[in-house]
């Protein structure tokens, strides 16, 4: 596969992005489109179970808007990104440490396959075995290739998941399976996938300064200094063929869903402020049109709505107000509190949250008012579990 030397354009890479479904993309999307029997049938049941119970990086509704336009990018803090960018370079020194690999790392370019129109991806690095070896108990034979996925992965999430000892995510195996399949299918040779994976020794390394330091020892060379803050591990795994029809079934479903204009429901405990970055344009028409339909003045909440408890307000939203003695002081606060009760109101409305679903308390709190936004989803229904968002 031939590739370009010099790095395209960042916007220019985020626009060829936004044509594909990338690796860091296609969890959330099989998770979307996949049935629990599809799932179980391509990975296994105890793999199944495993993937459903992690979270995805974004949400099915959040990578719809981001594919049709109608949601910016997330941007990461620069020393996120660039300390993202130098581990690839650290996992490459690393992996040409051993005298059976020869390893190279990859341009950040978008990789389109022919697989699929929307599959693609931007890889971190390839490598190939020179000789015959057993690595990490896999048997590598000279002339193997691997596709290499690199993670860095915060001290907390690696403690609190024991994934020193458990292993990695799934989402992530299947990220990188998702590349593999599509180099696969282009050189048969491509056989293995590496998972490196990059961790802070201890919990006081985990923070911008030692990132910083870590960035500053890969640009002068010196690689073995990381090692006196971050370590590195990693898995190797070999090509699962299984998954790849789930893959292609998924994107086909994915291009449906997408031509078709069907927008997925938001996950109530993760989307509110995609929600609010989506309507965001169509705001003011949304206000006009909840005035005239609600009678609500300037697009917000009246004292006295707020006073006599109208839980009919806004059709299925159920508002309660602890009665306080010094009510009537906080007109103010209920004035600078404005901007935040019209976008909870209209958040609520536009999800479609239904009284089982949905609730807002307004309460005194000091000389303030404090606003509690619950909602449950169906499993939390179900199980009794109470999810809860402050605003």
């Amino acid at each position: 596969m031939e590739k370009s030397q010099a790095p395209i354009e960042e916007q220019e890479w985020l626009a060829q992005r936004k044509k594909i479904v990338g690796a860091s993309e296609i969890s959330a999307i099989v998770r979307h489109t996949i049935s629990e029997d599809e799932l179980e049938k391509a990975m296994g049941k105890q793999s199944k179970e495993s993937y459903l119970s992690e979270s995805d990086f974004a949400t099915a509704y959040e990578l719809y808007h981001l594919k049709k336009g109608t949601l910016e990018s997330k941007t990461f803090p620069p020393i996120l990104s660039e300390f993202g960018h130098k581990m690839e370079l650290y996992a490459n020194n690393w992996l040409n440490s051993f005298e059976f690999i020869k390893s190279e790392c990859q341009p950040q370019e978008v990789l389109k396959s022919d697989l699929h129109e929307l599959a693609g991806y931007t890889p971190d690095v390839f490598c190939e075995f020179t000789n015959d070896m057993f690595f990490k108990s896999k048997d590598c034979k000279k002339g193997d290739k691997a596709v290499v996925e690199v993670k860095t992965i915060n001290y907390f999430k690696t403690k609190s998941e024991k994934v020193e000892d458990a292993g990695l995510p799934f989402q992530y195996i299947m990220q990188g399976q998702y590349q593999l399949m599509q180099e696969n299918s282009k050189d048969s040779n491509y056989k293995w996938l590496i998972m490196c994976w990059i961790t802070p020794q201890e919990h006081r390394f985990d923070n911008d300064f030692y990132k910083g330091k870590a960035v500053g020892y890969i640009d002068c060379g010196e690689f073995d200094k990381v090692s006196e803050f971050f370590d590195i591990h990693c898995d190797v795994y070999k090509v699962y063929k299984t998954l790849h029809p789930m893959f292609i079934t998924s994107l086909d479903r994915w291009k449906n869903i997408l031509e078709n204009n069907i927008e997925p429901t938001p996950n109530f405990a993760r989307d509110g402020e995609i929600v609010s970055g989506v309507l965001k344009d169509s705001m003011p028409e949304i206000i006009s049109y909840c005035e005239v339909k609600y009678g609500i003045k300037d697009g917000y909440i009246p004292l006295n709505l707020l006073e006599n408890c109208d839980s009919n307000l806004y059709d299925s939203v159920k508002i309660y107000h602890e009665k306080c003695s010094e009510f009537s002081t906080l007109k103010k606060e209920i004035e600078e509190e404005k901007t935040k009760y019209k976008d909870m109101f209209l958040r609520a409305k536009i999800l479609g949250l239904d009284d089982e679903r949905f609730s807002l308390k307004v309460c005194k709190a000091g000389s303030g008012l404090t606003i509690k936004c619950s909602f449950k989803n169906k499993y939390e229904i179900e199980t009794g579990a109470v999810a809860t968002e402050k605003f």
